[in-house]
């Protein structure tokens, strides 16, 4: 299993990742919890120390920005639209389409929403092949997902399970 994501700040998975338009900036925003942002803001400050953040990476000229935004941890914020809106202040609220968030997204700019634990996985995929990745899961659907477990349950916590386990 591959569940070292709570231990590694600058990839963790329970947020939401948004890119707004061409000039380098990216929101993270977790859903209310403290350690993660805890980390995550201390990742983020690791990460413009070591020049691999900002306006001008490794003397390249090339930007991205992370800025932090906490929300009220609302589940229905994981809905692309309802994100955007608390993103802006709003209430995180679905909001109909079209118009779809690639056209008219945060603050009426084009917008691509991805969920962190996507981009969690190319690095690795990109470093140790394809291959490496559908070793786990089922031909169909690879890789794992994480879950968190609560309610009556024995243990509390994540879990990170290969796709299509029974």
């Amino acid at each position: 299993m591959r569940l070292k994501r709570s231990a590694l700040p600058d990839r963790r998975h329970d947020h939401r990742r948004i890119r707004d338009g061409r000039d380098g900036r990216h929101h993270l925003h977790p859903r209310g919890v403290s350690l993660a942002v805890h980390r995550l803001n201390w990742a983020i400050e690791q990460a413009r120390e070591h020049g691999v953040l900002g306006d001008n990476i490794l003397g390249r000229g090339f930007k991205f920005n992370i800025e932090l935004v906490e929300g009220a941890g609302a589940f229905v914020c994981g809905e692309e639209t309802a994100l955007i809106a608390s993103l802006e202040g709003c209430a995180g609220r679905p909001r109909p389409r079209p118009p779809f968030p690639a056209h008219k997204g945060l603050w009426g700019k084009p917008t691509n929403i991805n969920n962190v634990e996507t981009w969690y996985n190319i690095s690795p995929i990109v470093t140790l092949g394809p291959a490496w990745f559908t070793e786990t899961g089922s031909p169909k659907s690879s890789g794992t997902k994480v879950f968190s477990l609560v309610g009556k349950v024995s243990s509390t916590g994540l879990v990170e399970m290969p796709l299509a386990h029974r």
